[in-house]
């Protein structure tokens, strides 16, 4: 974004400095929620190490941009989940 006085388009004589603003919403528990019945783990056949694909749908509503997703995962012999 630049801010400049004048009308004249192809001279920055006149134009303030130019100046990049990002916001970020927090997380919202709620509207950010997963439905787990959409959640689907599938096994990958083309390999050996016994890996996963997990899809699920995006949250219908969700709190802002969705700029990554955080998953928690706990074998059955765990006592607390890891973070991927």
């Amino acid at each position: 974004v630049q801010a400049c006085h004048g009308l004249d388009y192809g001279s920055y004589e006149t134009c303030g400095r130019k100046g990049i603003h990002g916001a970020q919403t927090l997380p919202d528990s709620f509207y950010d929620a997963i439905n787990e019945s959409t959640v689907h783990i599938s096994k990958v056949e083309s390999n050996r190490t016994g890996d996963r694909l997990i899809t699920w749908d995006e949250p219908a509503r969700p709190n802002g941009q969705i700029l990554r997703h955080m998953l928690h995962l706990q074998r059955l012999d765990e006592v607390s989940p890891s973070s991927l």
